[in-house]
C-alpha cells in the first residue's frame, strides 16, 4: 500500500486546488507506465493560459517581409516586394491584444540576386513607397492557452489587408504548453522548467490548419553574441530557441484552390505534390523567460514552394516569403485607439471574399476547406463551446486522413445546398420539371426575394477564390472598375485573334494563345448577360467569307466561342446552350464545343448538371447526330468525375474552398440521371437503333456507378435479346466501374469468365476485365486451374496471357506474387489463337448442277454490322458508332462530297482548345496569394480551297454502292496551321496595388505549311502525279519554335499577355549563339534556318535525351519538354525569293504487265514441258545459280541506259521483262518513282525498283535503279556543285524447289541456296565504283542432326509410319528441315574511294557501339593482300542466337551470340520455301496466318487445330465448301448480299479410290478434278483436269489454269510428283500427292465454311458441326453427314447418314447465366423482369417476321420489342435456354394442333400460363408451324414435349401461319 502526491502549482497557470491525492496498490513500475501513459492527457486538460503579455504596456516589434519568386536553378533573376512596418501591440488584457501596423512601406525588386532570394538588398537600390493599405488598429482575441482566437479589424479594413495581418500576427502563435496534441511515438511534452521538448499539435496559421512539429531547445549565448538580432532585448531569464515546421499533408483546414489535377497519382493538392510541387514552411523563434511565461524577442517564418513549370522537368522554379518579426522595445501604453464598426474574420486562417456579393452562389460557406470558419456573429457561448471542443483530445488526435476525412463529411454540402433554388428557377426558366430530391427546404423559397436572389446566382459567375483578375481577392475591383469593361476587353481581345489568325506567320510573335487565354480568364468574371453580349456582337452575319475583314470576323467569333466553352462556368453553360437552341452552332462545331465542358468546368455543383443534362435532353442537341453522341458521353463523363470517382471529385474540382460539388449521397445521379440512360438504352433496344444503343451502353459505363448494373442486368444475362456485340461493348464498358469498384464488378465478370456457354469473346473481355480488379492468388490459381478443362481456345489463350504477364506487370508487389503463384497451374500448350475478323456478307446460292446432291448445309445469320471509334480529338474523347446503315450511306456521302466539290469550295476549320489546364494557389507566409498556372492552349486550322473532278463523274454515282473511277482530279489552295503553347507561371499576387508577380516559362511551337497543289490519279494506269506549288509569293514562316523563361511584375488591370508587358523580363544565362543556315539550292526551293540558344553546346546523345520523356503522359501531352530550361529560337522559313524552282512535281507509277514473245501457251492453258532434274542428294554440292554465274558481268543489269529520263515506260518495261526472266518466269512488278522541281533551273531525282519472285521455289530477283541531277543554282559557286549520281543495284537469290510433303525427302535434299548482288555506283554506272557480293546459303550437317533428333521429328516419324505425312507435327518438322543456318558472303570493292570507304567505316562504328557486348576486333590479320571482305555468320541450333566473323584487309571482327529477337529470327530464318514478307507477316501480323485443313491417309487435321480419325467410303464427301451467312438484315436485296464479301463460291470434294484419294474443286465457272495416277511411270504422280480438260504439268515454272480467258488458278509440280494448285480469286491453296490433301485458306473464309475441315471459327469445339448445325461427337458421324447421296455410296454410309438425320439435333447455343447478384431471389425464372404485354402488341409474332427468319442462328426465339418501326437495324432475340425474360405467371410452351390428318406443332414456344395461373387475358397471333401427317413422327414430337423439350422446326420446310390464341395475362388461382 502506498499514496503518490502530485503538486500541479508548478505547472498550472492560474489557481487550481494545490494537491490531488491518488491511491495505489499497484507496483512501481506499473504505476512510472501509467504515468507515463496519462501525463500528456492531463498536461492538456489542466493547462491554463501564459500571461506573456503584460497590461499597461507597448510592446513595439520591428517587422520586415518579402516574397520573391523565381527560376532559381536557372539564373538569380526574382521579381517580388520587400516591407518593412513596425507593429505596435498594447494589451487590454489576459485575453485581448489591440494592434496597430505603423507606417507599412513597400518596394519592389525585380533584378538579379547572385546570393538567391534571402540576399540583403542594399537600400540604396529601392524605392521604398507607402503601403496603400489602411493603418487601422485591430484586435486580437486569446483563448485561455494563450493562443489567437480571433481577429477583429475594422469595416474598412478589406479582406486582403486582413490576411496580411494574420501573416504578421501568425509570428506570435506559440502554443509552448501542446495543447491539441497529436499523438506520436516520438512526442517529449515539456515538463515542469523544462526548456527542451519535441511534439506535434494542430495549430492555426495564416497558412492553415495543419499539423505543426515544435522542437524547443535552449539557445547557446554564443550564437546570441554573433546575432544579436535575435534577442535584442535584455533577457531576463534564459533564451529559448523555438523551431515550428507545418505539415502541410495533414490539415484540419486546408486555404488551397486547385483544378485540373489527374487522379493517375496519390496526390494531394496543397501538399506535397510528386515531383510538381514540394512546399515547406518552417518557424524560428527566439523568446526569453521560461515556457510558462515569456517574451518573444524575435520569430521569422520562411516559407517556400518549389514547382516543377513543365510537371515533369528536373528544373524547378521557386516563390518563397518570409516574415521577420523583431521586439524594438518595450513602454508604457500609449493608448491605440479602439475600433469603430469592428467585424471579425475569424481566426489566423486566410480567408477569401465572403462578404462579397458576388460570393453568393456559394453563400457563407466560400472561406471554408472542408470545414466553416467561425461565423463572426455567433455568441460567447457558442465560441466556449467551440474552445471546449478543440481542447478534447479525442477531437484533436486526429490523422490527417481522418481529418480530412472528417471535414468532407461535415462540409460535404457547401456547394450544393445553396444551388438547390439555383436549379429550381434554373428548371423554371427552360421549362422543366423539377426533381422530388431538389426541392428547398427553405420556408420562404416561394418568396419574391428569394427568387431575385436565385436569378442573380443563375446568371452570375462563381467567385473563385486567389485567382488574379478573374475572380477571387479583386474580382470587385475587376467588375466595378471603370477602365475595365469586360465585354469591350473581350470583344477587342477576340477581334485582334481574329486578325493574327489570317497571319499565322507571326502567332508565336503576336502571343496569340497567350491572348486567348486571357480572353477565358476575363469570361470567368462575366455573366450570362455579358458573355451574350459579347457573342452578339461578334457573330458573323453570314456563312461565308466575302473577304478579309470577313475573315477577321469569323476566326473572332470562332476564338471568342472556343474561349466560352473553356470558361467552365455557369453563364458560360448557359450561353453555350442558348447558342445551340438558336442554331448558332450547329454540327460537329456544336459537338466540339459540348464535348470540352466535362474538362473545362470548374464547379460543376448540381445546378451545373442539371442545366447541362437538360440540354442533353434537348430536341436541337438529340436531331444532330454528332451532337448527342458527344453531349451524351461528355455529360456522363462530368457526372463519373464529380459525382462518382471520389479521387478525381478531389483532386480536379476545387473541394478545399467550396467543399463537395455535390452532396456525398447524390440522389439526382441515382434517382434521375443514370435512370434517364437506362431509359433511353431500353428505348434504343426497342428501335433496334444500334449507334444509340452503343452510345447508352458505353455512357453508362462511363458513369462508372454501380446502380448502372440494373439497366444491364436483363441484357448481359440474357433476358432481354441484344446482339453479341452489344453485350461484348456491355463487358467493355465496366472498365472504368472494374477499376473503381473492383468488389463490385469482380464476382460479375468471374461468373461471365467460369460461364462455359457464354460466348469466347465475351469470357475474353471478362477475362482481361478481371485483371484490373487485382485478383488474390486464390482467384489466378482457380483460373489457371480452370484453364485445364476449358472448351475455348481463345479464352484458354487469354488467361495464358493474362497470368503469365501479371509477375512482369508494374503492379503492387502482392499482384505479381500472386502471378507467379499461378502460372505453373495453367493448361500446357496453348498459345493464343492467330484469327482475322472481316466485315463479311454472304455470296449468292449456287446453281451448278453437279452440286445438286451436296448436303443441303444450314447458313448461320451473318452477325449485324456494329462497331465504334473511340478517339482523341480536339482535348476531348469522342466516339463515332456505326452499324450496316452507316456504311451504306457512304456511297451517298460520297455522292455528295463530289457534287459540293465539283466546282471550288472554300472550307475553313478552326479551333483552339486547352490541352491540358492546372491552377494551384494557396496563401504565403505574408498572406499574399501564391498562384501556379499550367495551360496548353493548341489551335488548330485548316483553310482550303477544294474542287474534285473524276471520271465517271463521281456526282453522278449510285446510292447503293460506290464504283470507283477509272481517274480523279483534286486541286486544292491549303493553309494547315498547328500552334502550342506551354504557358507556365508561378508567382504570387499582391492585392494592394492590383500587381502579380510572376517567374514563367513559355514555350510555343508553330507549324505552318501553305500548299497549292494538283493530284492526278490514274487507277487505269496505276500512276499518280502530284504537282505541289508554295502556296505564297512571299517569305512564309514555316516551322517556329520558341522558348523563353522569364519573370515579370505584372498589373492585373494591364488586358494584354505578360509577355508584352515592358515590365517583363527574360531570363538568360549566357550569350546567345546565333547561327544562320540555307539549304535548298541544289533542288532549287530555297529554305532558311534561323537559330538562337543559350545551349552551351548540343550534340546527338544530348538530342537523343531530349527526346525521352519520364512517362507516357508527358509523351503524349508534353512532347516539346526539354530538359534544360534555356532561352531557344528556331524559325524555318520559306524563301521564293531565291528560290529558282516554282513547281515540285512527283510521279509515282506502278505495273505488273509484261510482254513475253517466247513464252506461248497451249490451248488448255499449260506451258510447255521443260527439263525436270530430280533431286540430288545432300552430298552433291548443287550450285543453283544461272548461266551467268560463271563470271562477273560487264554491264549490270539494272543499268537502264539510255532510258533514264522520269516516268520513262521503256525503262519500266526493261526492268520487268529482266527481273522476270532472272528469276525464272517469275511474275514480276516495278514501282517508278520521280521528283521534279521546274522552274528558272530543273532538278530530277528518281528511283525505280523491279522484283520478281518465282511461283515454284524461293528464287527472286532485284533491280534497283537511282539517279539524282541537282539544280545548278546561281548562288553555288562552281566547285561546290554537287555532281550527278547514279546507283543500280542488282541482286537475284536461287534457291531450289524443296519438299513440302514428306519429312524424310526434306531431311535428304539439299536445299543449300546462292545469292549475288551486283553494285555501280557514279557520276554514271558505267563510270565509278563498284561493289560485287556472292554468298552461300546452306544447311549446316549439325542443324540437320538437330532437326532429326527432335521430339517433334520423332513424333512425325511415328506419324508417318501410320501414312499420315501432313499432320501439324510434320508440317513444323519440314519447315524446320528446310531452314538454313550458315550464310557465307563474300564482298569484292573496287574504284571504291576513301571518303566512300570512311562513310562505310562510320556506318561500321554505329553498328560496332550497338553490338559492344559481343564482338571483339583483330587489328592485325595475318593475311593483308587479299582485298576483299569475308563474312561467314552462323544461326545456332534453336535460331536464337546469331554469330558472326568478317575478315577484312584492315581487321577481323567477331560477333558472338547475339540474342535475336523474335522478328529478327524470321527475317535470318531464311526458308526456300517461304518468302520475306511470310516469314515476317507470320511473327507481327496475323494477316499473314495460314490455317490449312489436312485429309491424310487415316487422319484429319481441322482449320482449328482439331486432329480426328477419319475414314472415308466410296463417296465424295465434302472436305470444304463456302457457306457464306445470311444477312443480318433481311430487308436487304439478294442481289447485294455478296457485298464486303469478295470470294468466289467454291467446293471442295475429295472421295477414296482405295488408299488414294480423288479430289475435285468445284468453282462458280468451272470444275477441276486431280486424281492419282494410277500407272506407275516416271513423271507426275497426279492427273489434272479443268472442265474434263487435261493438264500438262511441270516443276519448272507455273503452268496458269484458264476458263474463257479468265485466269483461274496456278499449277506447278514437286519433285516428289505431288501438285500445287492455287486458286487466286478465292484465296486458296491446295496440295495433293494422290493420297492426301491439304488446303490452306485466307482468313476470309472465317466463320464460312462447313465440311470435314471443320468450320474455321477458332473453335475446336465446334468442328464437328453436320450439315444441319448439329453438333456430334463421333467423327464416323460427322463424315456421313457429309456424304454425298449418289449411287456410288455404300449402304453402310447411307445408313449411317440417315440415323444421323433423325437423332435429336444438339446445336450450339449461348446460355446465360444470372451474373449479376442481389436481393431478388437466385432462380433465374424468379429474377425476370416483368413485362407488361399489350393485346394490341401483336408485334412479337406477326406471320412474315416469324416465318422470314426460319433460319435463324437462334433456337426457339421471341421477339420482345415491335420491330414494325425500324425492322432493319436490329433482331432482339431471347434464346429458349433462358426464359428469364418471363413473368411468374406466364412461360412459354410449344403449341400442338391436331386433327385427324395431321399435327402441328408451333416453330417457336408460346406464351401459356404457368401451373397454378389461369389466363384472364389472351391475344390472337400469328404464329408459324410445322404440320406433318407421319403418324409415328408426330408421336415422337409429341412425346418430347410432353418431356419439356422444345424440337427445332427451322430446318423444316412448309411452315405455314396458323392464328392462335395466345395467353396475354395470366392471375394466380384463388386456391393456389
Amino acid at each position: 500500500m502506498g499514496s503518490c502526491h502530485f503538486d500541479y502549482s508548478r505547472v498550472a497557470y492560474k489557481m487550481i486546488p494545490k494537491r490531488t491525492t491518488c491511491h495505489s496498490s499497484i507496483h512501481h513500475s506499473t504505476r512510472n507506465m501509467l504515468w507515463k501513459a496519462v501525463l500528456p492527457f492531463l498536461f492538456a486538460a489542466t493547462i491554463a493560459a501564459v500571461p506573456a503579455w503584460e497590461t499597461n504596456m507597448r510592446y513595439l516589434y520591428n517587422i520586415q517581409s518579402r516574397a520573391l519568386t523565381g527560376l532559381h536553378q536557372v539564373a538569380d533573376q526574382y521579381a517580388g516586394i520587400l516591407m518593412e512596418a513596425r507593429l505596435a501591440v498594447e494589451p487590454q488584457s489576459e485575453e485581448l491584444l489591440r494592434a496597430q501596423l505603423l507606417q507599412p512601406m513597400y518596394a519592389k525588386v525585380h533584378s538579379i540576386l547572385p546570393e538567391g532570394w534571402a540576399e540583403e538588398i542594399d537600400d540604396r537600390h529601392l524605392s521604398f513607397n507607402p503601403m496603400p493599405i489602411k493603418s487601422n488598429p485591430f484586435e486580437i482575441r486569446l483563448d485561455s492557452d494563450g493562443l489567437v482566437k480571433e481577429l477583429l479589424v475594422s469595416r474598412q479594413t478589406t479582406e486582403s489587408e486582413a490576411n496580411m495581418l494574420k501573416g504578421i500576427v501568425s509570428q506570435f502563435q506559440l502554443n509552448t504548453q501542446a495543447v491539441h496534441l497529436i499523438t506520436h511515438r516520438q512526442n517529449h511534452i515539456p515538463g515542469p522548467n523544462s526548456d527542451s521538448a519535441l511534439y506535434s499539435v494542430m495549430e492555426s496559421a495564416v497558412t492553415g490548419e495543419c499539423e505543426v512539429l515544435y522542437d524547443v531547445s535552449s539557445f547557446p549565448e554564443a550564437i546570441i553574441r554573433a546575432q544579436p538580432e535575435l534577442a535584442p532585448l535584455d533577457a531576463k531569464g534564459s533564451l529559448i530557441q523555438i523551431i515550428k515546421s507545418q505539415n502541410f499533408s495533414n490539415c484540419n483546414r486546408r486555404r488551397v484552390y486547385h483544378f485540373g489535377f489527374s487522379d493517375s497519382e496519390n496526390i494531394q493538392p496543397g501538399g506535397n505534390v510528386g515531383n510538381l510541387v514540394a512546399r515547406s514552411s518552417l518557424s524560428r523563434v527566439v523568446i526569453s523567460g521560461s515556457l510558462n511565461k515569456f517574451i518573444i524577442q524575435s520569430s521569422v517564418t520562411t516559407n517556400r514552394v518549389f514547382l516543377s513549370l513543365e510537371v515533369s522537368n528536373d528544373q524547378k522554379g521557386m516563390s518563397a516569403s518570409r516574415v521577420n518579426v523583431t521586439i524594438e522595445s518595450i513602454t508604457k501604453t500609449q493608448k491605440i485607439p479602439s475600433l469603430r464598426g469592428q467585424r471579425s474574420v475569424g481566426d489566423l486562417v486566410y480567408r477569401f471574399n465572403s462578404h462579397d456579393r458576388h460570393l453568393s452562389h456559394f453563400k457563407g460557406k466560400s472561406d471554408s476547406g472542408y470545414t466553416s470558419d467561425t461565423d463572426s456573429s455567433r455568441s460567447s457561448s457558442e465560441e466556449d463551446t467551440t474552445t471546449q471542443r478543440s481542447n478534447d483530445p479525442r477531437k484533436s488526435q486526429l490523422t490527417g486522413k481522418e481529418a480530412n476525412m472528417k471535414d468532407q463529411d461535415d462540409s460535404g454540402e457547401l456547394l450544393w445546398k445553396e444551388s438547390k433554388r439555383t436549379r429550381r428557377s434554373m428548371q423554371a426558366k427552360i421549362g422543366a420539371s423539377g426533381n422530388k430530391s431538389y426541392s428547398s427546404s427553405s420556408s420562404s423559397s416561394g418568396s419574391r426575394e428569394n427568387e431575385e436572389q436565385t436569378e442573380l446566382e443563375v446568371d452570375s459567375a462563381p467567385c473563385m477564390p486567389l485567382i488574379p483578375s478573374v475572380v477571387g481577392i479583386q474580382e470587385s475591383k475587376l467588375r466595378a472598375s471603370k477602365q475595365i469593361d469586360p465585354v469591350r476587353t473581350v470583344v477587342k481581345i477576340a477581334t485582334k485573334i481574329g486578325s493574327e489568325l489570317e497571319k499565322p506567320c507571326w502567332l508565336v510573335e503576336d502571343n496569340t494563345l497567350s491572348k486567348f487565354t486571357l480572353m477565358t480568364r476575363v469570361l470567368r468574371t462575366m455573366d450570362s448577360k455579358q458573355i451574350d453580349e459579347a457573342t452578339r456582337t461578334l457573330e458573323p452575319s453570314s456563312p461565308t467569307n466575302p473577304n478579309l475583314n470577313g475573315n477577321i470576323k469569323w476566326g473572332a467569333w470562332k476564338s471568342l466561342r472556343d474561349s466560352v466553352a473553356q470558361t467552365g462556368t455557369l453563364p458560360a453553360l448557359s450561353v453555350i446552350a442558348d447558342l445551340i437552341r438558336k442554331d448558332k452552332i450547329l454540327g460537329n462545331d456544336a459537338a466540339e464545343v459540348v464535348a470540352l465542358l466535362s474538362r473545362s468546368a470548374l464547379t460543376p455543383t448540381p445546378a451545373y448538371l442539371d442545366m447541362f443534362f437538360e440540354l442533353v435532353k434537348d430536341p436541337k442537341v438529340r436531331e444532330q447526330p454528332f451532337l448527342n453522341l458527344t453531349a451524351v458521353i461528355s455529360f456522363s463523363t462530368i457526372l463519373r468525375e464529380v459525382a462518382v470517382n471520389t479521387r478525381t471529385a478531389t483532386v480536379r474540382y476545387p473541394v478545399y474552398v467550396f467543399g463537395r460539388m455535390v452532396p456525398k449521397h447524390f440522389t439526382a445521379l441515382t434517382e434521375k440521371y443514370i435512370p434517364y440512360l437506362g431509359h433511353e438504352l431500353h428505348k434504343a433496344i426497342t428501335e433496334g437503333n444500334s449507334p444509340k444503343i452503343q452510345l447508352h451502353i458505353l455512357a453508362l459505363g462511363n458513369i462508372a456507378h454501380p446502380n448502372i448494373l440494373q439497366y444491364l442486368e436483363p441484357y448481359l444475362e440474357g433476358r432481354i435479346g441484344v446482339s453479341k456485340f452489344q453485350r461484348l461493348l456491355m463487358v467493355c464498358a465496366l472498365m472504368k466501374l472494374t477499376k473503381m469498384h473492383p468488389e463490385v464488378a469482380s464476382p460479375i465478370l468471374l461468373k461471365l469468365y467460369e460461364n462455359l456457354g457464354e460466348a469466347y469473346e465475351i469470357r475474353t473481355a471478362a477475362v482481361f476485365l478481371l485483371m484490373e480488379t487485382k485478383p488474390s492468388e486464390t482467384l489466378l490459381q482457380r483460373m489457371a486451374e480452370f484453364s485445364n478443362f476449358d472448351t475455348s481456345k481463345h479464352v484458354i489463350a487469354a488467361v495464358h496471357s493474362a497470368i503469365k504477364s501479371a509477375p512482369n506487370l508494374e503492379e503492387p508487389f502482392t499482384f505479381r506474387t500472386n502471378g507467379k503463384a499461378a502460372v505453373n497451374l495453367l493448361a500446357p500448350n496453348v498459345s493464343s489463337s492467330r484469327k482475322t475478323t472481316n466485315l463479311k456478307k454472304p455470296g449468292t446460292k449456287r446453281n451448278n448442277e453437279e452440286t445438286a446432291t451436296i448436303p443441303d448445309i444450314a447458313n448461320e445469320n451473318m452477325e449485324q454490322v456494329e462497331g465504334n471509334f473511340m478517339f482523341f480529338h480536339a482535348g476531348s474523347d469522342r466516339v463515332f458508332p456505326f452499324d450496316y446503315h452507316t456504311l451504306q450511306n457512304i456511297p451517298v456521302l460520297m455522292r455528295d462530297m463530289a457534287r459540293k466539290y465539283r466546282n471550288p469550295e472554300t472550307f475553313n476549320y478552326t479551333k483552339i482548345y486547352y490541352r491540358d489546364n492546372i491552377m494551384l494557389e494557396f496563401p504565403n507566409a505574408m498572406g499574399l496569394p501564391f498562384i501556379f498556372t499550367l495551360r496548353t492552349p493548341t489551335l488548330m486550322k485548316m483553310a482550303a480551297e477544294t474542287s474534285l473532278r473524276s471520271q465517271p463523274d463521281l456526282a453522278h454515282g449510285s446510292d447503293r454502292k460506290v464504283v470507283i473511277p477509272e481517274s480523279v482530279n483534286v486541286t486544292a489552295d491549303a493553309q494547315f496551321v498547328y500552334n502550342v503553347q506551354l504557358d507556365s507561371m508561378l508567382g504570387f499576387v499582391t492585392p494592394f496595388d492590383n500587381m502579380r508577380y510572376i517567374a514563367g516559362l513559355d514555350r510555343n511551337m508553330l507549324f505552318h505549311i501553305p500548299v497549292k497543289a494538283n493530284v492526278d490519279v490514274d487507277v487505269l494506269k496505276r500512276k499518280l502525279t502530284i504537282n505541289v506549288m508554295p502556296g505564297r509569293n512571299r517569305r512564309v514562316t514555316l516551322t517556329h519554335l520558341r522558348t523563353r523563361p522569364y519573370t515579370s511584375t505584372h498589373d492585373i488591370f494591364n488586358m494584354i499577355p505578360v509577355l508584352e508587358d515592358s515590365s517583363t523580363k527574360v531570363i538568360h544565362v549566357r550569350p546567345t549563339r546565333k547561327s544562320n543556315m540555307t539549304f535548298g539550292q541544289q533542288t532549287g526551293v530555297v529554305f532558311h534556318l534561323q537559330s538562337e540558344s543559350e545551349e552551351e553546346f548540343s550534340d546527338f546523345k544530348s538530342q537523343l535525351d531530349s527526346a525521352q520523356m519520364p512517362d507516357a503522359h508527358s509523351k503524349l501531352y508534353f512532347n516539346n519538354i526539354a530538359h534544360d530550361i534555356l532561352y531557344e529560337d528556331t524559325r524555318l522559313t520559306y524563301d521564293p525569293q531565291r528560290s529558282t524552282a516554282n513547281v515540285v512535281k512527283i510521279t509515282a507509277v506502278y505495273d505488273t504487265d509484261v510482254e513475253d514473245e517466247d513464252d506461248s501457251n497451249t490451248e488448255n492453258g499449260s506451258a510447255h514441258l521443260k527439263n525436270q532434274k530430280s533431286p540430288l542428294p545432300r552430298s552433291v554440292n548443287r550450285k543453283w545459280q544461272n548461266t551467268q554465274e560463271s563470271g562477273p558481268e560487264s554491264i549490270n543489269p539494272a543499268n537502264p541506259e539510255p532510258y533514264t529520263a522520269p516516268n520513262c515506260r521503256l525503262r519500266r518495261k526493261k526492268f520487268l521483262s529482266k527481273a522476270a526472266a532472272r528469276a525464272g518466269n517469275a511474275t514480276a512488278s516495278v514501282i517508278d518513282l520521280s521528283i521534279t522541281f521546274e522552274g528558272q533551273t530543273k532538278a530530277v531525282f528518281l528511283m525505280t525498283a523491279a522484283s520478281a519472285s518465282s511461283p515454284v521455289n524461293g528464287s527472286g530477283s532485284l533491280l534497283v535503279f537511282m539517279t539524282s541531277q541537282p539544280a545548278q543554282h546561281p548562288e553555288i559557286a562552281e566547285q561546290q556543285l554537287i555532281p550527278e549520281l547514279q546507283v543500280c543495284l542488282f541482286g537475284d537469290v536461287s534457291m531450289p524447289q524443296v519438299p513440302i510433303i514428306n519429312f524424310s525427302e526434306a531431311l535428304k535434299f539439299n536445299p543449300n541456296s546462292s545469292v549475288r548482288a551486283l553494285l555501280n555506283f557514279g557520276e554514271t554506272c558505267n563510270n565509278g565504283a563498284t561493289v560485287m557480293l556472292n554468298g552461300q546459303l546452306e544447311l549446316t550437317n549439325k542443324r540437320q542432326k538437330y532437326i532429326a533428333d527432335s521430339p517433334m521429328a520423332k513424333l512425325c516419324e511415328s506419324q508417318m509410319m501410320e501414312g499420315n505425312y501432313l499432320l501439324p507435327a510434320c508440317r513444323i518438322a519440314t519447315e524446320s528441315a528446310n531452314n538454313l543456318d550458315q550464310y557465307r558472303l563474300k564482298i569484292a570493292l573496287n574504284n571504291v574511294t576513301e571518303f566512300q570507304k570512311n562513310n562505310v567505316y562510320i556506318l561500321y562504328n554505329m553498328a560496332r557501339d550497338l553490338l559492344r557486348p559481343y564482338i571483339t576486333e583483330n587489328a592485325y590479320p595475318q593475311n593483308t593482300r587479299d582485298v576483299t571482305v569475308h563474312v561467314t555468320a552462323n544461326l545456332n541450333e534453336q535460331s536464337t542466337a546469331l554469330n558472326m566473323t568478317m575478315e577484312t584487309p584492315l581487321l577481323n571482327v567477331n560477333v558472338t551470340n547475339v540474342r535475336l529477337s523474335k522478328l529478327a529470327r524470321s527475317l535470318l530464318n531464311i526458308n526456300p520455301a517461304k518468302t520475306v514478307m511470310e516469314r515476317i507477316g507470320r511473327t507481327v501480323s496475323s494477316l499473314y496466318y495460314e490455317p490449312s485443313c489436312v485429309l491424310d491417309t487415316t487422319e484429319a487435321n481441322t482449320f482449328d487445330n482439331r486432329t480426328y480419325p477419319l475414314e472415308l467410303g466410296n463417296c465424295w464427301y465434302v472436305m470444304m465448301m463456302l457457306v457464306p451467312k445470311l444477312p443480318a438484315d433481311h430487308t436487304r436485296p439478294q442481289n447485294s448480299r455478296r457485298g464486303l464479301n469478295r470470294l468466289d463460291r467454291v467446293t471442295v470434294l475429295v472421295k477414296a479410290v482405295g488408299h488414294k484419294k480423288k479430289v475435285k474443286v468445284l468453282l462458280s465457272s468451272a470444275t477441276l478434278d486431280l486424281q492419282p495416277v494410277v500407272e506407275p511411270r516416271p513423271g507426275p504422280a497426279v492427273q489434272l483436269s479443268i472442265n474434263s480438260k487435261p493438264v500438262l504439268l511441270t516443276s519448272s515454272h507455273a503452268t496458269e489454269l484458264r476458263d474463257d480467258g479468265e485466269l483461274l488458278g496456278l499449277v506447278y509440280e514437286f519433285p516428289s510428283g505431288a501438285v500445287q494448285l492455287t486458286l487466286p480469286n478465292n484465296n486458296l491453296v491446295l496440295v495433293y500427292d494422290g493420297a492426301r490433301v491439304m488446303l490452306q485458306a485466307s482468313n476470309e473464309y472465317s466463320h464460312q465454311v462447313r465440311g470435314l475441315c471443320g468450320t474455321f471459327d477458332g473453335e475446336p469445339f465446334t468442328d464437328f458441326k453436320t450439315p444441319r448445325n448439329c453438333l456430334v461427337t463421333e467423327p464416323s458421324i460427322l463424315a456421313a453427314t457429309y456424304a454425298i447421296d449418289d449411287n456410288s455410296c455404300e449402304a453402310p454410309v447411307r445408313n449411317m447418314k440417315k440415323n444421323a438425320s433423325e437423332e435429336l439435333c444438339v446445336q450450339e447455343r449461348s446460355s446465360f447465366a444470372d451474373v449479376i447478384a442481389n436481393g431478388q431471389p437466385k432462380s433465374s425464372r424468379q429474377r425476370g423482369i416483368q413485362i407488361n404485354q399489350s393485346v394490341n402488341d401483336s408485334s412479337s409474332f406477326s406471320s412474315s417476321e416469324s416465318i422470314s427468319d426460319h433460319n435463324s442462328n437462334s433456337n426457339y426465339e421471341v421477339n420482345l420489342f415491335p420491330l414494325s418501326k425500324r425492322p432493319s437495324r436490329l433482331n432482339n432475340k431471347i434464346s429458349r435456354h433462358n426464359p428469364k425474360h418471363v413473368s411468374n405467371s406466364i412461360s412459354y410452351k410449344t403449341v400442338i394442333i391436331t386433327d385427324n390428318e395431321e399435327s402441328c406443332f408451333s416453330k417457336n414456344p408460346l406464351p401459356a400460363c404457368t401451373t397454378g395461373y389461369h389466363i384472364t387475358a389472351t391475344v390472337k397471333k400469328y404464329a408459324p408451324f410445322f404440320c406433318t401427317a407421319e403418324r409415328h413422327l408426330a408421336e415422337r414430337y409429341i412425346k418430347l414435349v410432353n418431356n419439356g423439350f422444345f424440337p427445332d422446326f427451322r430446318l423444316h420446310k412448309g411452315l405455314r401461319p396458323i392464328a392462335v390464341l395466345v395467353a396475354a395475362k395470366c392471375e394466380l388461382n384463388p386456391t393456389a
